[in-house]
């Protein structure tokens, strides 16, 4: 099985999104394409078969139906901007596509690039049911590695340092002191020498490599997706969306149990919904 990982980026000047492939061969994680940058306006169709890939991730915002008209912020980002989580704390808030130079920029960007993923369409929340769903799923590769370690190591990076950046090299590098995290994620799968390779080399310089580095990370969520080894949390609704993340009970509990508390709160407990993604292989 193929998975396709993308950090999308808004910019057609610089190309400043990168994409990832990943093969799933027995119990081996190899790379199909290593991380290659390209412009906002690329025709990924040119570079390779987008049928290909099964599951694709996509680091940008994204709903079931596009937003004419820029509107408060869905409520995936509202969850995940309080206590810990903010960034007053230092957490991985997310942007939210209320902001005008960014995260709605990217909120466009990216269902510009969703709808050039010829034959995948977004995976709804909703719609995700018992058996595996080929199609587009949203990531945020700064959630996904934050909650694998605890809130005070993200709020412990120097000044100026994008978390990403920060927690990459301790998590995903071989020689990394929580790369025990993404073991156990992985189970009995393994990256190639090949991937362990790019891994290493994006560690030693991750700001240099900032974009291939998401990327990495968008297609090791899409592998998690892909072994059943996710779950999607948001909401459902043509204006809403999700992330796709590791499993809850996998998060540090210095995360989860902030989390379980605002899950069960009066803001955010109505339509919340936590799936878990059902193996395709």
């Amino acid at each position: 099985m193929k998975v396709l990982g993308i950090d999308a980026g808004f910019s057609k000047s610089r190309a400043t999104s990168c994409y990832c492939g990943l093969q799933i061969t027995g119990r081996l994680i190899s790379f199909d394409r290593e991380p290659t940058r390209f412009h906002a306006d690329c025709d990924l169709s040119k570079h390779f078969a987008i049928a290909n890939y099964s599951v694709i991730t996509l680091d940008a915002p994204l709903t079931p139906r596009r937003i004419s008209r820029r509107i408060q912020g869905r409520k995936i980002e509202k969850l995940f901007s309080q206590g810990v989580f903010s960034n007053t704390k230092k957490g991985p808030q997310p942007s939210s596509i209320a902001v005008p130079e960014q995260g709605w920029k990217l909120y466009h960007a990216g269902m510009d690039l969703m709808s050039k993923l010829k034959g995948r369409s977004y995976v709804t929340i909703s719609g995700l049911q018992g058996v595996p769903r080929a199609g587009v799923y949203e990531v945020l590769p700064k959630m996904t590695q934050s909650l694998l370690v605890p809130p005070a190591l993200v709020a412990s990076r120097p000044k100026g340092q994008k978390i990403d950046d920060f927690l990459f090299p301790q998590l995903f590098d071989r020689k990394g002191t929580h790369r025990q995290k993404i073991d156990q994620l992985l189970g009995e799968f393994r990256f190639t020498k090949d991937v362990e390779d790019f891994i290493s080399i994006i560690s030693r310089d991750p700001k240099k490599y900032h974009e291939e580095l998401a990327a990495v990370v968008c297609a090791f969520q899409a592998a998690l997706i892909a072994m059943g080894r996710a779950e999607l949390v948001g909401y459902g609704g043509v204006h809403e969306g999700y992330y796709a993340l590791p499993p809850v009970e996998c998060w540090d509990s210095d995360w989860r149990q902030p989390f379980e508390e605002l899950a069960n709160s009066e803001e955010f407990k109505k339509s919340l919904l936590i799936k878990r993604c059902p193996p395709a292989i």
